[in-house]
């Protein structure tokens, strides 16, 4: 899939909150809608945990409606910037793969001692 247009995140923010019974007018300003699209850069599930986090906040600062200093923070805190993300997963140690022990195999008729013939006519 390709990542949503400003056009297409708007309209996926909108349709998400009409399903949820609510009005998007009222929960995200314009500023805050063109902020989660340039934060997720599109992608569908990112703008789904930008949002929910940006209500959470909203609600808990009596802000109404969420304005894009709210979506900076909560992108922010989440690590969605775009440089940061990057820095914080290049700061983190690489695992090393660890080894799957494979079983022994068994021929699958070695407990069979004769030939047996089936027949189904």
């Amino acid at each position: 899939l390709t990542p949503l247009s400003l056009k297409d995140t708007a309209a996926y923010i909108a349709g998400r909150i009409k399903t949820a019974g609510g009005d998007a007018t009222r929960l995200f300003t314009r500023d805050a809608v063109v902020a989660i699209h340039q934060r997720s850069r599109g992608i569908p599930r990112i703008i789904s945990v930008i949002c929910d986090n940006a209500l959470v906040n909203g609600f808990a600062t009596d802000q109404k409606p969420v304005g894009a200093t709210t979506i900076a923070d909560v992108c922010t805190t989440l690590s969605f910037d775009r440089g940061e993300a990057a820095e914080v997963r290049g700061a983190l140690p690489t695992p090393e793969p660890m080894p799957v022990p494979v079983p022994a195999r068994t021929p699958m008729f070695a407990g069979f001692s004769r030939v047996r013939r089936f027949s189904f006519f």
